[in-house]
């Protein structure tokens, strides 16, 4: 007994030190999760972008840098004998210009900005071709989406400080955000759509009269004919079960995504660098990848719950007793049943003619004539 304290006091501190190994280990495989994630952000955001900016060539293309040059140029056409020195001048600014530009920060940014925004509106116009056959609420519900997606990246792009990688990682998480979103509205939509059948409404119906049908069909191949229709619609009435609990479930994931968006343009008011702005969408992007596992979940079942009710037997099986009767008498042999039920000779080889017997060989015309 009086050992009993110490050993409650180990026990506690084993079982706290068990919980603290089981919460490091769900937070490891969340970060493990959270990285393999971004790293495939990052990978399909690059493949998406052209090769890396030359900053020199922007530089020179820079319209203020071409109305600099073709002013010079202008003025040392009407200077005459000061062409030289108007010459000198421009070249002196192009070589200060395409010194001083291409390493500044500010100027990077700025055509790092008009390059993802080309480049962010072209893949906008891919998920609208992509969504152009939903109805317009889901539609609403995307450029509202949109909107405040455009807000968080202006504000990343507005920052003082941070690097510009940085920047790109944030404007593919935000790009992913919207790719994800965008799969779940069409996700929604063909749900919805695979929901209107009128038969979803009448398929539990058709199930318990079937199953009555079953329990008073003596055993015989209509009674498995029927047995195996039931199987298939009880199939197809689970699938329309998993098919509305998945409906409620994009509803309820687009609200919530909906709202967490909303509630990192509210942070992003107070961030001042690009960076913070990235960490703020990171918890965005984990959720988003497990509504991407569910969603292929989802839409693996629906394309099976399509295949099924291509291979369903007819709906005549349920109660076409006639076409299943007991199987009548064979017919004879050499016999065959046309299409209305009469007895016709069977279209096979007809069997050889048999030999002739000896005595019934026609005679030898030849002998017959030598004789006479």
């Amino acid at each position: 007994m009086s050992d009993e304290p110490g050993f409650i006091e180990r026990s506690k501190q084993e079982l706290k030190g068990r919980i603290r190994d089981s919460a490091e280990e769900l937070l490891s495989r969340e970060e493990e999760r959270l990285r393999a994630e971004l790293e495939r952000i990052k990978e399909t955001w690059l493949k998406k972008k052209e090769d890396d900016l030359n900053y020199f060539r922007e530089a020179f293309y820079y319209q203020y840098n071409l109305i600099m040059l073709c002013g010079l140029v202008a003025l040392a056409a009407a200077s005459g004998p000061f062409l030289p020195l108007v010459a000198s001048v421009a070249v002196a600014w192009e070589l200060l210009w395409l010194g001083l530009a291409p390493g500044n920060e500010r100027f990077r940014r700025m055509i790092r900005a008009e390059k993802n925004a080309e480049l962010v509106a072209e893949q906008e116009e891919k998920r609208k071709e992509r969504l152009r056959d939903l109805p317009l609420p889901l539609l609403e519900r995307h450029e509202e989406a949109v909107a405040i997606a455009e807000e968080i990246r202006r504000r990343a792009e507005d920052c003082e400080e941070g690097e510009l990688d940085v920047l790109d990682e944030t404007i593919a998480k935000l790009d992913y955000l919207l790719d994800q979103y965008a799969d779940m509205l069409v996700s929604l939509h063909k749900t919805s759509e695979l929901l209107k059948d009128p038969e979803a409404e009448t398929l539990a119906d058709r199930v318990a009269a079937l199953e009555e049908e079953v329990a008073s069909t003596p055993a015989g191949k209509l009674r498995q004919a029927k047995q195996k229709n039931l199987a298939v619609l009880r199939q197809r009435l689970e699938r329309y079960a998993k098919s509305r609990e998945n409906k409620e479930y994009f509803e309820v994931s687009l609200s919530t995504l909906e709202d967490t968006l909303k509630l990192v343009r509210d942070r992003v008011v107070a961030a001042s660098t690009a960076g913070a702005i990235s960490d703020s969408l990171d918890q965005v992007v984990l959720e988003l990848s497990q509504h991407r596992d569910f969603m292929e979940a989802a839409e693996q079942a629906r394309l099976e719950m399509n295949e099924e009710a291509l291979e369903a037997p007819p709906a005549r099986l349920e109660t076409n007793d006639e076409a299943l009767e007991a199987p009548q008498a064979a017919p004879f042999a050499g016999t065959a049943v046309d299409p209305t039920g009469e007895l016709t000779p069977e279209f096979s080889a007809p069997p050889e003619a048999p030999a002739p017997e000896e005595d019934e060989r026609p005679p030898d015309l030849l002998q017959e004539f030598a004789r006479e």
